[in-house]
């Protein structure tokens, strides 16, 4: 306690400055799921539409044109939920570029696990 006020009169402050932990881990884990929906829109979506949707089965509009409308749609009305500004809020500013690849690495974890087992 001497030591802090005797840091404080001589106007060295870092000594009470508390170090906030950045938290990588939901940084990663929020670019997992948002890579599995990706990665879900993408790849799954359109071949179940095209055999399941009646919309999608006359023809009047294919898989991948639902998905984008679908995927549009949702980045419209989701913008305010989005996963990368979560991301950014649980991470100190030293460890932010870090904290975004883990992200963006999450982001792509799913769809090479996907492109793996569709090569076997």
């Amino acid at each position: 306690m001497q030591a802090l006020a005797e840091a404080e009169s001589i106007g060295d402050h870092r000594a009470s400055y508390r170090v906030a932990k950045s938290n990588v881990g939901r940084a990663l884990l929020l670019g997992i799921v948002f890579g599995v929906f990706t990665m879900f829109f993408f790849e799954v979506f359109p071949g179940w539409a095209e055999e399941k949707l009646a919309l999608v089965q006359s023809g009047r509009i294919s898989g991948n044109a639902l998905t984008s409308i679908l995927i549009a749609f949702g980045a419209v009305t989701a913008y305010p939920m989005s996963f990368l500004p979560s991301a950014f809020l649980s991470l100190e500013t030293r460890h932010k570029v870090f904290g975004i690849g883990l992200f963006f690495s999450g982001v792509e974890l799913a769809p090479s696990v996907w492109d793996v087992f569709q090569v076997m």
